[in-house]
């Protein structure tokens, strides 16, 4: 079992004990801090991009506030129970990790002959990866009414397109 009280032992009880000769205690230590610091930067990450979006749609803060106090009332935190009853939540949550998500999503693409798309020549063999800073419709919020009017109190029209997939090169 990992020790993580001693935390000079905790790269050593990670490697099985074959291998602990090649690699050293060093190296080690990097190797557990680089996992580390990995999920706490994509965490913090998260979190300031989903503040700045409310900084930047108080309306939809009020909102949201008004949903949580119905579901979970002010004499406690939310808990996971409570997730399913908390729509306009879960929805603000979504759309903030689209607008700025933290890690790309999809994967790279090769094209296997020569191809036209859109206007754009590509070679055999090239590689197309998008960039989701330079695609308007990841970074600019816009008009959402009817992807958001299933939900019992709508999203504004101003803050972004829920459930919208960015659109491919072009």
């Amino acid at each position: 079992m990992l020790d993580l009280a001693d935390s000079e032992q905790v790269p050593e009880q990670l490697l099985p004990e074959g291998s602990r000769a090649e690699i050293d205690n060093l190296a080690a230590a990097y190797t557990c801090g680089g996992l580390v610091e990995a999920g706490s930067e994509t965490t913090a990450t998260t979190l300031n991009n989903w503040l700045l979006a409310m900084a930047l749609n108080p309306a939809v803060v009020q909102r949201a506030q008004q949903e949580l106090d119905q579901v979970v009332g002010r004499d406690r935190l939310p808990g996971w129970e409570d997730e399913p009853n908390l729509p306009y939540v879960r929805a603000i949550i979504k759309e903030a990790l689209r607008w700025r998500p933290v890690n790309k999503f999809g994967m790279m693409h090769a094209t296997s002959d020569d191809d036209w798309y859109d206007g754009y020549f590509t070679l055999n063999g090239s590689v197309v990866i998008l960039n989701w800073w330079t695609d308007e419709l990841t970074t600019k919020l816009g008009n959402v009414e009817d992807e958001a009017s299933h939900l019992p109190t709508p999203l504004p029209p101003d803050f972004g397109m829920i459930g919208k997939t960015p659109r491919s090169i072009t």
